[in-house]
């Protein structure tokens, strides 16, 4: 009796991982496996600290988070320099919360001046106050607080005393190249996309890991941002074409589409069902640097939610250019003096890397649209294999990275030696393999 139970017992469970191995997969798990989930949350990019659940670009430190409020955002010690400076958030009591702590250690302050300033992002000018501040131990400072988008900041500025012109120099270059997005109000979210080219403002939603969420009427909509190296994939075509195929092998149905204008350029939307519940949309879109795909799910019963949802997000999606230079940005190809390709065997295919170096050997992080390159296995003086595409930066060449466009297959069954001859924006480089 024993023994027949445990027979029953071992056959259901066989039973069950084979109704979970058949089990169809997400839309987002479809996406995941062929794309690469978009970075987040707080970031630096370049000399910029992106602030996420701010919208906030600013060209200082990222500072350790606290929840109560005033809290720091991000800053920079003196080390060398004539001002140190702090962004803060400053809460509903706004200033006064600020100025009670500064005054608990001597600080003194003067009149405040009104003033405006225009920042990246934002239409018009930003008011605010400019307020003088002896701190005490031989040192000056200066705040400007201001509001943006209902929500009370401050920055803080701090030097020698009679350094009056240092601090406002100071402010002058900070606010400059500061970035603030319209619409990033308390409780939302706003990832960047393409490493900075790019962000979007998400009000009231909430980030869980790599995924976004919001409540609405009687359900959830959810949200996944996706990148594509635009050396993957000859046109925005070519990749709904690619993608729509694991959908469709995956059981998703496609509904009716549109064409969507995001950050200027005309995109795709289609939706996507399966009788399971939910519904998807997934936005298609080519911007400067590569390939945006964007998921959006929600239960069937919010279907009309998912579309309003889905709009604000897409009419939200910004150019950012964090940066505007190449202090921000990694530096040209041409900065690239040297290249050297890696190559290995797997199964009966060979994959391969390159990584880039300057005249000194040290490694080039590098970006620029378009730069292309070509590869060819040689066996025996016979092209056996070869390749050819376009990268947009080093990354997209980097052995450690996604390997299916950096792929030779191998025809035949052979073994021994196989030349590698590789070519990226005119430069030139080898490498053998041993084929067993």
């Amino acid at each position: 009796m024993l023994k027949n139970l445990l027979l029953i017992s071992v056959a259901l469970g066989l039973l069950l991982a084979a109704d979970l191995e058949q089990t169809p997969p997400s839309a987002a798990q479809v996406l995941e496996r062929a794309l690469k989930p978009a970075a987040g949350q707080t970031a630096r990019v370049g000399a910029f600290t992106w602030l996420e659940d701010c919208g906030i670009g600013i060209k200082l430190a990222p500072a350790a988070r606290r929840n109560e409020l005033p809290r720091l955002l991000a800053g920079s010690a003196p080390d060398g320099q004539p001002v140190a400076t702090g962004l803060w958030e400053l809460g509903p009591d706004g200033v006064a919360a600020l100025k009670r702590r500064l005054e608990a250690k001597g600080a003194r302050f003067e009149a405040a001046t009104g003033t405006s300033f225009p920042v990246r992002g934002m239409p018009g000018e930003i008011k605010g106050n400019w307020s003088r501040l002896d701190l005490g131990n031989g040192r000056a400072g200066a705040m400007l607080d201001f509001v943006a988008n209902g929500r009370a900041f401050a920055l803080l500025f701090s030097g020698e005393a009679g350094g009056s012109g240092a601090l406002l120099t100071a402010r002058d270059t900070l606010l400059r190249d500061m970035v603030i997005l319209p619409g990033a109000v308390d409780g939302s979210c706003a990832p960047l996309i393409m490493d900075g080219r790019y962000a979007c403002v998400l009000p009231g939603w909430r980030r869980v890991g790599s995924r976004f969420y919001t409540d609405v009427n009687g359900g959830w909509v959810g949200l996944r941002l996706f990148e594509v190296s635009d050396a993957d994939h000859d046109s925005l075509d070519a990749l709904l074409r690619s993608l729509e195929g694991d959908l469709t092998a995956a059981n998703f149905r496609p509904a009716g589409g549109s064409r969507p204008l995001v950050a200027g350029v005309t995109a795709f939307l289609r939706e996507y069902f399966r009788n399971d519940g939910y519904v998807q949309r997934v936005l298609y879109a080519k911007l400067g640097g590569g390939y945006l795909v964007a998921l959006l799910q929600a239960p069937e019963s919010v279907r009309d939610q998912l579309a309003l949802q889905t709009e604000q997000f897409v009419s939200s999606i910004t150019t950012l250019d964090l940066g505007g230079g190449a202090t921000a940005w990694p530096m040209p190809f041409s900065t690239a003096q040297n290249t050297r390709i890696v190559a290995w065997q797997d199964g009966r295919r060979v994959l391969w890397g390159a990584l880039f170096d300057d005249a000194r050997r040290a490694q080039v992080l590098w970006r620029q649209d378009s730069v292309f390159w070509h590869i060819k296995a040689v066996r025996n003086d016979e092209i056996v294999a070869e390749r050819t595409g376009y990268a947009n930066s080093s990354r997209a060449l980097n052995p450690l990275v996604d390997a299916e466009p950096r792929m030779l297959e191998l025809p035949g069954e052979w073994t021994g030696q196989l030349q590698l001859e590789f070519e990226v924006g005119g430069m030139r480089t080898r490498a053998t393999v041993q084929i067993r």
